[in-house]
């Protein structure tokens, strides 16, 4: 039957599309779609795929994370830095100029910030680094200046060497106590000794320091030439003129100057005298690496602590005792004097340099002068380490002097002597001294009646200094008495 075959056709193309799944599927006759089946590598690939964007899309987010605490870190660094940076350099400066144990609070900052430090952020604290990059900045900066600023060279050089030194030191305070705080349990026995010893070298070696080169270390700390402690009054005297001169003297028994004498010269010291205020005064004869003698005076300020008040003429020696004598020559040449006496008064401190001349400020600092503490405390504090390594022209000029020139001669019944002071001026201008203080210049006529000689003061100027420094406008004087 007709409608038996169509059946049975249908049958056997339904059982063909089942046995055979790989089969390419034809449209249907009535136009509806077939079954395709996906193969499964398909849904592997998409899996993968997505979990590749998952973990691309994680590792984004740690990275931003990275980053975001990397930044956060180097924020806090830099913030530390220039925290340790400003400390560093302000107590510093406190300790020079205000108040010198500000520089102990250096250590204690430092100590106090890697604890808090290493409790909160363990062994990721970055605090160590910063203290010794603190250091380092400061010293780069304090360095630069120095060049820069020529005349403070020896304050800048001392501010670059002192922070980089507590930035190192600082750098090895702050990662022991991190250390310490936050991986104690790993501390080894031989590891922790060095610890102990770091600390106590740490705050043993400014004590001996200061102990066994008192002046030297208070020098260098603080920028400050301090007392000299000594136990005998020899010791005393050596010790003040290495800090004054910055160098060694030999004092006593030394070798002759001439190399062709052979004896050996027992100078030293004289007999000791007592002065008109009841104080011993002891004479020495000292002398440089150069031959060069020089006298040395101690008076006794407090003999139970060894503690004297040291006066010494090596200035005259190198500068002062010849710059008079050339212009006493040139000004003997100028005049046709008899006699040129020249004395330099300094502002202050005549007793220790330049000349105690008859002059009103003179006069007018005279019981300060001559007051035994004030003489101390100038004897403890002057330093020359500069000055002498100039030259006699340079070490007048950069002082304040004041010139005082005293011209004896027979100038009969002359009377205008101003071509005498112009000369002078001439002479001074032209060969580079500086009016830093003023200028007083006495011309006497020498008179001899009888055997008898004497000096009558005939003209005298004087004059202050100015803004170019020469010797100019002098101030005639009215005389009124013979000498």
């Amino acid at each position: 039957m007709p409608n038996s075959d169509n059946n049975e056709n249908n049958l056997n193309n339904t059982n063909n599309n089942i046995t055979n799944p790989n089969q390419t599927s034809q449209p249907m006759s009535d136009g509806s779609k077939p079954f395709i089946e996906i193969p499964q590598k398909y849904y592997d690939n998409l899996a993968k795929e997505q979990q590749e964007k998952k973990e691309q899309e994680l590792l984004l987010q740690q990275q931003k994370a990275e980053n975001a605490q990397a930044s956060s870190e180097s924020s806090k660094m830099l913030l530390f830095v220039i925290l340790n940076a400003v400390l560093i350099y302000g107590l510093l400066y406190i300790t020079i100029y205000k108040f010198h144990y500000a520089l102990i609070l250096i250590p204690i900052i430092v100590v106090i910030l890697s604890i808090i430090t290493a409790i909160k952020d363990k062994k990721e604290s970055s605090y160590p680094a910063s203290v010794m990059v603190g250091g380092i900045l400061v010293a780069a900066i304090t360095f630069i200046v120095s060049m820069v600023k020529e005349e403070e060279i020896d304050l800048w050089t001392y501010y670059a060497i002192i922070s980089a030194g507590i930035g190192f030191i600082g750098l090895m305070i702050s990662s022991i106590i991190t250390k310490i705080i936050s991986d104690y349990k790993n501390i080894k026995a031989l590891q922790g000794l060095g610890y102990i010893l770091f600390f106590a070298v740490l705050i043993g070696a400014p004590l001996y320091l200061s102990n066994k080169y008192h002046e030297e270390f208070y020098k260098f700390l603080f920028k400050e030439q301090v007392e000299v402690k000594a136990e005998t009054e020899e010791e005393f005297v050596q010790k003040t003129l290495k800090q004054r001169y910055g160098k060694e003297f030999v004092c006593g028994t030394y070798a002759s100057k001439s190399d062709e004498e052979a004896k050996i010269l027992k100078v030293g010291t004289f007999e000791s005298k007592i002065d008109q205020d009841r104080r011993r005064i002891t004479e020495r004869v000292c002398q440089d690496s150069e031959k060069r003698d020089f006298t040395v005076v101690s008076k006794a300020f407090n003999e139970g602590s060894k503690q004297y008040i040291i006066k010494d003429d090596y200035l005259a020696a190198l500068f002062t005792d010849n710059l008079k004598s050339n212009i006493s020559k040139e000004i003997l040449t100028l005049t046709q004097a008899k006699e040129v006496d020249v004395s330099i008064y300094p502002e202050e401190n005549c007793y220790f340099y330049g000349d105690c001349a008859n002059c009103d400020e003179y006069y007018e600092r005279f019981e300060k002068e001559n007051d035994a503490t004030h003489q101390y405390s100038v004897s403890t504090k002057l330093n020359f380490e500069k000055e002498i390594q100039s030259d006699e022209l340079k070490f007048v000029n950069n002082n304040k002097f004041k010139y005082m020139i005293s011209i004896t001669g027979q100038f009969g019944s002359q009377s205008d002597y101003s071509a005498i002071i112009t000369g002078i001026f001439e002479f001074l201008n032209n060969k580079g001294y500086k009016n830093n203080y003023g200028y007083i210049i006495s011309i006497y006529n020498d008179k001899t009646n009888a055997g008898f000689e004497t000096k009558e003061l005939v003209y005298k100027v004087k004059g202050d200094t100015n803004t170019d420094k020469t010797f100019k406008d002098p101030e005639v004087l009215r005389v009124s008495a013979n000498k």
